[in-house]
């Protein structure tokens, strides 16, 4: 399973801090919601899903930076890197993939 790291707080001061952490929680939740929503997202495997969360809390913590100390609107949506050739053969005629569901257990959407 991935893990999700808090910001490292380098140079900013405690209330910063503090701003930084709630700005990236209310984009981290947004775009979440957005990608476990995603068929797409629901098709990949553990550790690919692991990566998405991953990549996603990173591009939070950019967009609140950069919204909170450059002034710039943050994005409806994760803005998108460079897309990898997927690894992973087609399935056979006739196998399916389970649909997960389309939040994980623990994950709450706040509105």
């Amino acid at each position: 399973g991935g893990t999700v790291s808090v910001p490292q707080k380098g140079d900013l001061s405690p209330q910063d801090y503090d701003k930084l952490l709630e700005k990236r929680g209310a984009i981290a939740r947004s775009w979440l919601g957005k990608l476990f929503d995603a068929p797409e997202y629901r098709s990949l495997p553990a550790e690919d899903q692991a990566e998405e969360i991953r990549k996603t809390m990173a591009a939070a913590t950019k967009a609140a930076k950069a919204n909170i100390f450059g002034g710039e609107a943050v994005p409806e949506a994760r803005p998108e890197g460079r897309k990898r050739k997927s690894e992973l053969p087609p399935l056979p005629d006739g196998f399916e993939v389970e649909a997960m569901p389309s939040i994980p257990t623990g994950f709450q959407i706040e509105e």
